[in-house]
């Protein structure tokens, strides 16, 4: 309700602010009045959204733990977090795309039919990785 009531505040402040008086006259006398309206109008959007978004908290994430002390990978219970950090390094496999090559004749004349061939994307790599051990 906030957000609606500070943007609606800074529309009404803008248009008054903005509109001019009644010229009585010649069409020439005043100028760039639609460009300078237009460029005080995005002012305004760019204003109200800084506002409101500086108004607004972030959000909160919160961990949720659930420990019902029963562990599914022994049909037992478990006593607690027991265990480490450990560093492993692991090799990541290259990365293949199959590229179809059609049925084509050699340079000497004989037939060579249509095969798949796979051309790398990307080469593999070892990665270190922070996996958990029990003890």
């Amino acid at each position: 309700m906030k957000k609606i009531t500070i943007l609606v505040t800074i529309i009404i402040f803008g248009v008054i602010t903005t509109a001019g008086s009644a010229h009585a006259g010649h069409r020439g006398h005043h100028h760039g009045g639609l460009l300078e309206g237009v460029i005080i109008g995005a002012g305004a959007a760019i204003l109200g959204t800084a506002i409101i978004n500086g108004i607004t908290p972030p959000p909160r994430y919160e961990r949720i733990y659930v420990n019902d002390g029963y562990d599914s990978d022994d049909d037992g219970y478990d006593r607690g977090d027991r265990g480490r950090w450990s560093v492993e390094r692991v090799w990541v496999e290259p990365v293949y795309k199959e590229r179809w090559i059609p049925g084509h004749y050699s340079r000497r004349g004989y037939w060579i039919p249509g095969r798949y061939h796979g051309v790398m994307i990307q080469e593999g790599y070892w990665e270190t990785r922070r996996v958990w051990v029990r003890n």
